[in-house]
């Protein structure tokens, strides 16, 4: 069990320098953790999630308020959900979710599960959605980033998620990981041809980063019912953008609020 506090810059940025996944750290993430470790002490106090490691790369996160809700994360192929875990949660409602993040290592997409946790994606849809159940959550919201927002998607239906999100979501590119031995199903759950989308979900993604266009627009081909969101940003990672017009809340607001449908003029307008 683990609290977060606020720490020193020099502190930020010996943690930037070694990751704990042992993953080689971008330098803008390097980056965007020293600036938001800068952080005037005029500055409301950051809440205090504690984490507790529920196996290997599963980590959950709670401020121990009963939250209803849990948010489940499917980080990029770094281990990180477009930013490091502490930055996210400074903007996500404590007493309203818990967050749940999962990382792959082994940058499989997810499709092999998570190594000494569960063996392929629908394993670990089920384990998560088992998890859920005995804790108590009345609802789920399954959120992806980049190599995490389609198994977002696909994870979101298989468990039957009241929501589902990805964030710059990228589609699996196979051949290495088969190389490797990993054992990929004959139908892609997001697929039409093999069972229309039942949870909503959203793609959002920036209209200013081309492969992002790209991969929005192959999934909008084999899964007409997800709802793309474009948001105005020339970077692929529009989140961090956000963080830095602290509208990062706004957004969170916006995706993880099931009481209304996520509206694309009000999350441009977060852009400024």
């Amino acid at each position: 069990m683990f609290r977060f506090r606020r720490r020193s810059a020099t502190e930020v940025a010996a943690e930037a320098a070694s990751p704990g996944l042992g993953l080689k750290l971008p330098r803008g993430i390097s980056k965007n953790l020293v600036r938001f470790g800068l952080m005037s002490s005029a500055e409301p106090p950051l809440t205090r999630f504690s984490r507790t490691e529920i196996a290997p790369h599963v980590n959950l996160y709670s401020a121990g308020r009963g939250a209803p809700n849990l948010v489940v994360g499917f980080t990029t192929k770094h281990g990180f959900i477009m930013m490091g875990a502490s930055l996210f949660l400074q903007d996500l409602d404590d007493a309203g979710h818990d967050f749940l993040q999962l990382a792959d290592p082994r940058r499989e997409f997810f499709d092999g599960g998570i190594e000494g946790y569960a063996a392929s994606l629908h394993d670990l849809a089920l384990r998560v959605g088992d998890l859920a159940h005995r804790r108590g959550y009345r609802s789920i919201v399954t959120y992806g980033t980049s190599m995490g927002g389609f198994p977002a998607i696909r994870a979101g239906n298989l468990m039957a998620a009241d929501r589902a999100i990805s964030v710059g979501g990228r589609f699996t590119w196979h051949p290495g990981s088969m190389a490797k031995g990993l054992r990929v199903g004959a139908f892609d759950a997001l697929c039409n041809c093999r069972l229309p989308l039942e949870t909503p979900s959203y793609l959002l993604y920036s209209t200013g980063c081309r492969e992002d266009v790209d991969h929005a627009a192959m999934l909008a081909a084999i899964a007409p019912a997800s709802r793309r969101i474009g948001v105005p940003c020339r970077k692929h990672n529009f989140p961090i953008a956000l963080k830095d017009k602290a509208s990062l809340g706004g957004f969170h607001a916006e995706m993880f609020d099931l009481a209304r449908e996520p509206d694309p003029a009000r999350i441009a307008a977060l852009m400024g």
